[in-house]
């Protein structure tokens, strides 16, 4: 078997440049006394000189000897004295050279490790320091690594079964390390040992971290190496190269499915005896897994389909697309596909022996010896035939997985998002309607491409596309290529309307030829479809393509204010430009500028002005019906004189951005002719977006409220469209890119054309916008998201507070709180709470909607407010006034489903409120202990209250007694979770411990304490059905859920994120449970099971709200850093749905029409 290539991991220190005797690239030694070091000493004393030299110790274990080496730190073979036992000591490398602190995480790190005790994992017995070094004793394994048996197991028909084996056992120690939060980062054969009775052990967690830890990554892996040794020497990317991960390369974070992927191409090496990617350079290998191309074996070594399908899932490229965990993994290469084969064998066999011991005499044996023959016989047939469904059952498997590998695959290719649809679709159809036996490989390829660019028509012009525009209504799109041909198409199918001939010579039309409707749309202008040696403008009949004005010694044309004048520049020498216009009627001179000086030029959006830079830094505005100047912005004092300025005009016309010449970038107010700020150096063409509130310049997104800088971004490619929803049209070469208008993030990106991107604009309404490229092709696009079932869009200076299926709430910067439903127009104006602390807080009760604030600071008070659910006015206000001057803070608690609102009070108490009228129904109050935390049960019977002591007291509310009093547990004061659940369940999480009590009489009927670190207490949520608890710890990213009644656990989490909202994760009917991944997507489960239904690609996600699914469970509200709340379906079917809008527009639907079509009726 040939040794892997480059399978090593090494740890150099750091080599001084400066110094001659560093060699480059060579390790400086390190001239210290170590173990190894002292253990030689001892032995030479002994041996030469017959002195006894005490052996050297690491911590009160005596030094043995060197049991190896690795890029971590030295493993000695020693001696604990105090239990006679022989140990494994390894000293860490890294802890010399790390201060303190990080010798403190790493001891803290290593007995968590301690904590894991499992039969496949190898043991930690002890973590201490030792000269400054933090060392680590474990248990001693007679044995060999899993390399070294691989390579000693003999070849043979049967021999992947005993691979298997010893890989599902090395394979459950993996997956208790990820039960208890640790990801290993570095699995490999190197890193299993099989001791000598055949026991897998996995052991050398050196570069584990736990989940969530911050992982420093190269800046860039894109350079060539000879060595993969040499990249884990930077000490940025831990893990030997040729079992990592694709998203490890591009700086993703370790996680249990980059384990599984190393677990698989571990598994891969060990049954084919070759690696499952190829590459001789770093660079080779990197592109190869991040490809998903797998090297088909050559010899498949009897390896039997099912198991060669189970390890391709775990060396998919993206993580959700291999298995859930590794539990699920080990579920699939455990299961036992021969048993009943066996079954049926021992039936036979047991019938013959039975058929022997009841007849006596040759005639009974000789009877009983044709009916086992045919027993034999027919059992034999069975066995073939058992045999030929399994192969034709394994070939199906493979083609199946093969085929959604190919949709995830496509899914993830920018500009085949489109084929991954198709596709995908034509997989699941067989599936309908519900889909649940369709492969989840294929709906996580149609949840990545759903969301994604698709062109819904390709238009080919056959020469390069250099300029293209929408008519005013939208309806019509046209475009002018390289060879001077200019076409017209319809907006809608994308069909040719007419063209007009290419001309004979070299190209005529170029990048920065003008391209135009007139306002009626019934008039085309532009340049470069007239010889090339005579510059001229030509205007064109849009209804018939045929030529209608051809301007000579024209250029830069544009549309005057009526339609009757075309302005542009006029050529009245070899060199010399002036600005001009045209009359249309006849074709002569109307007007021109006279002077020199003159720069660049800008028309304002209404057509009456033209706005002419100067080279002495002013900026002159004209008439353009007469050419008279109007205006003037003068220069601005102490700026040197310059040319080639930029200027970009507001699309109101009263805001002028200029880039002068020298790079300063100012923003002029029109109206009083006044500088309103600098916003400092910039480079590009400005351009006003979101309602002229954003200003674009290059890469730089500048908030023109402020002047603040909001966004910066690597590259600076060209944003020459807006769409509606707050999407900007930005591309880069052949990429093209959707960002965030409020932020500059990238929402989604796509291979736009096969050939450099030249042009794109947005339809009048924004809904659409078209792209012209290199390649010929004029592509017509759909803004929005296919999926989306409904959109709900914060105004501008709004930020989003609350939604829910039948409002949503929004705050502006003054405060003031508005409350709409499906109008854009609020139901309710709230004025803002004064010296508010934080942002206001909304809730819907049966009464109507509550607004209160979280808090506020002298010398306001505090207030709640119940306002009417049709006219928005307000009923009544409950007011707590202060007693001091800190800061007033109170969270009220209130029922959903009945009308009672629970307020506490400064002294303690906790008021009751009928929220019909405000009345005060009860007063509780602590047994001399204040109340610090409330909850009311929906019906509005109940009332729960906690003090500071962990008391918790149930309330009749009807009555306004106490009807229970217990001690709850947890490590804080402050509770992360009181609330009724249900009509039965009281839940309380105190730090790490969660539990439900009984609501009526407060027995506990579950409780839990998971293993989450002290800086990283998670949350917690009830079903609504009090059925399963669902909880998780914050920074490591993982949850468990459990069934309530029993206390067994259901499933763990993994790769989640789930910060934010604690409650309303699941369902109404508590089937369905929805929780955010670390990626970013949104996760929905079978809260029954614990199986993951669907993956919803969350393209722009807020970090402020979390998913919420809507009231029937199927489908799940998200808000966006937009400001938008899209409501995306949340079952497969609607996934399929999607999909199936995605496709509907565009060339492909009658490849998917009949399932598509099939699957909605």
């Amino acid at each position: 078997m040939p040794l892997p290539p480059f399978d090593r991991t090494v740890h150099f220190t750091d080599v001084d440049p400066t110094d001659p005797d560093d060699g480059p690239g060579l390790p400086r030694p390190e001239l210290r006394r170590t173990p190894e070091l002292e253990v030689v000493r001892a032995q030479l004393a002994d041996a030469l000189f017959g002195v006894s030299v005490a052996a050297p110790r690491i911590g009160r274990f005596r030094v043995l000897g060197v049991l190896g080496r690795g890029g971590m730190g030295e493993v000695y073979a020693a001696h604990d004295d105090e239990l006679d036992r022989q140990v494994a000591v390894k000293l860490l490398h890294t802890s010399r050279e790390a201060g303190p602190r990080a010798r403190a995480r790493q001891i803290r790190e290593a007995l968590l490790l301690a904590r894991l005790s499992h039969p496949n994992v190898v043991q930690i017995h002890e973590v201490g320091e030792h000269d400054g070094q933090v060392y680590v004793a474990m248990e001693y394994v007679e044995g060999h690594d899993l390399a070294d048996w691989l390579r000693a197991l003999p070849p043979g028909p049967r021999r992947w079964e005993a691979v298997l084996a010893v890989f599902v056992a090395a394979g459950r120690g993996l997956q208790a390390a990820h039960a208890a939060g640790i990801v290993h980062r570095d699995f490999k054969p190197a890193n299993v040992l099989v001791s000598a009775e055949g026991r897998a052990r996995v052991l050398d967690f050196g570069l584990a971290r736990f989940w969530g830890d911050v992982e420093d990554v190269p800046e860039n892996m894109s350079e060539p190496t000879g060595d993969f040794a040499d990249l884990t020497a930077t000490g940025a990317l831990l893990g030997t190269p040729v079992y990592m991960a694709p998203e490890l390369f591009a700086g993703g974070a370790a996680s249990p499915a980059s384990d599984q992927y190393a677990f698989c191409v571990a598994l891969w090496q060990g049954l084919y005896g070759r690696w499952p990617h190829e590459g001789e350079r770093l660079a080779d290998l990197v592109a190869a897994k991040s490809s998903g191309a797998i090297v088909t074996p050559t010899d498949r070594r009897g390896v039997p389909g099912w198991l060669h399908a189970a390890v391709v899932r775990g060396l998919q490229v993206a993580p959700a697309s291999r298995w859930p965990s590794m539990a699920a993994l080990l579920r699939e290469l455990a299961r036992d596909r021969r048993a009943a084969a066996r079954r049926t064998v021992l039936r036979a066999a047991g019938a013959a022996l039975v058929g022997v011991a009841g007849f006596a005499g040759a005639q009974a044996w000789q009877a009983a010896q044709e009916a086992e023959r045919a027993d034999r016989a027919e059992l034999l047939a069975e066995l073939r035939a058992a045999d030929s469904e399994r192969a034709q059952f394994e070939k199906a498997t493979i083609a199946a997985a093969e085929q959604a590998a190919e949709v995830l695959r496509l899914s993830s290719t920018p500009g085949r998002e489109r084929d991954a649809l198709v596709r995908g679709v034509q997989l699941a159809a067989p599936h309908g309607p519900d889909f649940a036996g369709a492969s989840a490989m294929v709906f996580d390829g149609l949840a990545a491409a759903s969301p994604a660019l698709i062109p819904y028509a390709t238009l080919d012009g056959h020469h390069g596309a250099v300029g293209v525009a929408f008519s005013p209504d939208g309806a019509r799109v046209a475009s002018l290529h390289v060879d001077g041909s200019l076409r017209l198409w319809n907006a809608d199918t994308g069909a040719a309307l007419w063209a007009t001939p290419s001309l004979e010579g070299l190209a005529h039309a170029h990048l920065f030829s003008p391209l135009a409707f007139d306002r009626s749309g019934t008039r085309l202008v532009t340049t470069g479809v007239a010889p090339r040696d005579r510059p001229s403008c030509t205007v064109w009949d849009a209804a018939t393509g045929t030529l209608a004005r051809e301007l000579p010694d024209c250029n830069f044309p544009h549309f005057a204010a009526d339609d009757t004048r075309i302005l542009g520049r006029v050529r009245v020498g070899d060199d010399d430009w002036r600005y001009a216009a045209w009359d249309l009627a006849t074709g002569a001179l109307a007007w021109q500028l006279d002077g020199d000086g003159l720069d660049s030029a800008v028309v304002a959006p209404d057509g009456q002005t033209l706005l002419v830079a100067r080279d002495d830094n002013a900026v002159d505005l004209y008439d353009t019906g007469d050419g008279r100047r109007i205006g003037r912005l003068p220069p601005v004092p102490g700026v040197k004189p310059s040319r080639y300025h930029t200027l970009a005009l507001s699309t109101r016309g009263d805001r002028l951005a200029v880039l002068e010449g020298e790079g300063e970038l100012r923003l002029w107010d029109l109206e009083s002719r006044r500088i309103v700020r600098s916003l400092g150096p910039a480079q590009g063409e400005p351009r006003f977006f979101r309602d002229d509130t954003r200003l674009l310049v290059g890469n730089r997104l500048f908030d023109l409220e402020d002047g603040e800088l909001l966004a910066l971004w690597p590259k600076h490619g060209i944003t020459t469209a807006e769409l509606d929803g707050g999407v900007l049209v930005s591309y880069e070469i052949d990429d093209l890119i959707l960002r965030s208008n409020d932020t500059g993030s990238v929402i989604t990106r796509t291979r736009g054309h096969d050939g450099a991107i030249r042009r794109a604009v947005a339809s009048p309404d924004r809904r659409r916008f078209a792209t012209a490229g290199d390649d010929g092709m004029v592509r017509l696009w759909q803004g929005g998201d296919p999926r989306a079932l409904r959109r709900r869009q914060a105004p501008p200076g709004e930020k989003v507070l609350v939604f829910e299926d039948e409002f949503f709430a929004t705050v502006d910067t003054a405060g003031v709180t508005r409350i709409r439903t499906d109008s854009d127009e609020p139901l309710a104006t709230v004025p803002a709470f004064p010296n508010i602390f934080g942002v206001p807080q909304v809730a819907r009760v049966p009464a109507g909607y509550l607004v209160w604030a979280w808090a506020v600071d002298a010398p306001s008070e505090w207030s709640v407010r119940l306002l009417d659910p049709q006219t928005g006015v307000e009923r009544f206000r409950h007011v707590v006034h202060r007693t001091s001057d800190d800061m007033l803070a109170i969270e009220p608690t209130f029922s959903r489903a009945a009308d009672r609102l629970a307020v506490p009070q400064l002294d303690g108490s906790l008021v009751v409120l009928d929220t019909r009228s405000g009345e005060r129904v009860c007063t509780l109050a602590g047994d001399d202990q204040p109340l610090y935390a409330s909850a009311v049960r929906d019906d509005g019977r109940f009332a729960a209250t906690l003090d500071r002591h962990g008391t918790a007291v149930g309330w009749d509310l009807t009555t306004c007694q106490k009807i229970f009093s217990v001690a709850t547990t947890g490590s804080e004061e402050h509770a992360r979770e009181f609330r009724f659940v249900g009509t039965g369940s009281l839940l309380v999480q105190r730090g790490g411990r969660t539990v439900v009590h009984d609501a009526g009489s407060g027995e506990v009927k579950l409780s839990v304490e998971e293993p989450c670190a002290a800086d990283y207490h998670g949350d917690s949520d009830l079903s609504p059905d009090e059925t399963r608890l669902v909880t998780w710890c914050y920074g490591p990213g993982r949850g468990w859920i459990r069934d309530v009644p029993s206390g067994e656990l259901v499933t763990t989490l993994e790769r989640i994120d789930a910060y934010g909202d604690a409650h309303d994760r699941f369902s109404p009917t508590g089937d369905r449970l929805t929780v955010a991944a670390d990626d970013g997507d949104t996760l929905v489960f079978d809260a029954r099971s614990g199986a993951l239904q669907v993956r919803i690609r969350d393209l722009d996600p807020s970090d402020w709200h979390s998913p919420r699914l809507a009231d029937d469970g199927a489908a799940v509200h998200l808000h966006q850093r937009s400001g938008a709340v899209l409501t995306l379906p949340a079952t497969r079917a609607g996934a399929f749905a999607a999909a199936c809008r995605a496709l509907a527009a565009t060339d492909a639907y009658p490849e998917v029409r009949d399932p598509c079509e099939g699957a909605s009726k």
